[in-house]
């Protein structure tokens, strides 16, 4: 715990423009992650960022893989631990967690709304969440601490990727 960093961001710094996706519609994410992409390419991005992704097969189901990475460095000095599951070597959700002040995380929410637009607000006492619903997947920041630092968690969920793990295994 106790990752301080430095959010001095840009629109063009935290948010992942989609790369060229072989036909896939644009995908949303940050810091160059993003769902819907193979372990590979995960693997590859969580590279860049510094670190190295380790994951492991699920004890409850052989079609999914629980990934980590722990001191992503992001351009703009973040430094965030990863989740990561992956269904059939494509990522299904992607969890990036990290902390620091107040004003720089809300600067995050902020560039993210440029991109995406109004979110959704959920409050619960010192607990914020801002959700984005496009097409199918899902990007949420979501903060709670202190009124001067804050933990900070993104989420990002391919739907249709969860979705065909529990329709393929219905059967089985």
């Amino acid at each position: 715990m106790g990752r301080m960093f430095t959010l001095a961001v840009a629109v063009p710094i935290l948010l992942a423009a989609a790369p060229p996706n072989g036909g896939r519609e644009g995908l949303f994410g940050v810091y160059g992650l993003e769902p819907g992409i193979s372990q590979a390419e995960l693997s590859e991005r969580v590279a860049k960022l510094g670190s190295k992704l380790a994951c492991r097969p699920s004890t409850r189901n052989k079609r999914l893989n629980e990934c980590t990475a722990t001191r992503l460095r992001t351009p703009d000095r973040g430094d965030w631990s990863l989740r990561a599951s992956v269904v059939d070597g494509t990522t299904a959700i992607l969890n990036l967690n990290g902390q620091g002040p107040v004003r720089q995380l809300d600067q995050i929410r902020e560039e993210i709304a440029v991109e995406f637009g109004r979110p959704n607000l959920r409050s619960y006492g010192s607990i914020r969440t801002y959700e984005w619903i496009r097409d199918g997947r899902l990007l949420r920041v979501g903060s709670m601490g202190r009124e001067d630092w804050r933990e900070l968690s993104i989420t990002m969920i391919q739907g249709s990727v969860l979705d065909q793990l529990g329709q393929d295994d219905q059967g089985t």
